[in-house]
């Protein structure tokens, strides 16, 4: 009995630690992300394809955090629904 009730605790606290980290990543990402817009991006004569790079690099990173994001969010749900079996 003791197990079970420690274990409950503990499906309680991933969930609460995972939503607390989808929270911290999305605070963190939407600095960066928000305000990406077609005017941010205009090149500019002085460096031309060097920026087209570090755009497309930037792309990348973006298409990165938001896999992880969706990652976390799995298994936030994952975890929601073993807690709720258990109960």
């Amino acid at each position: 009995m003791n197990e079970i009730k420690k274990r409950k605790k503990l499906s309680l606290a991933s969930a609460i630690a995972a939503i607390a980290i989808i929270i911290g990543t999305l605070w963190y990402a939407s600095d960066s992300i928000i305000p990406l817009t077609e005017i941010d991006r205009m090149p500019t004569p002085d460096y031309g394809e060097t920026m087209n790079l570090v755009y497309l690099i930037q792309d990348i990173m973006y298409i990165i955090v938001a896999l992880g994001i969706i990652g976390i969010l799995f298994l936030a749900l994952l975890s929601v629904m073993k807690w709720r079996r258990e109960h």
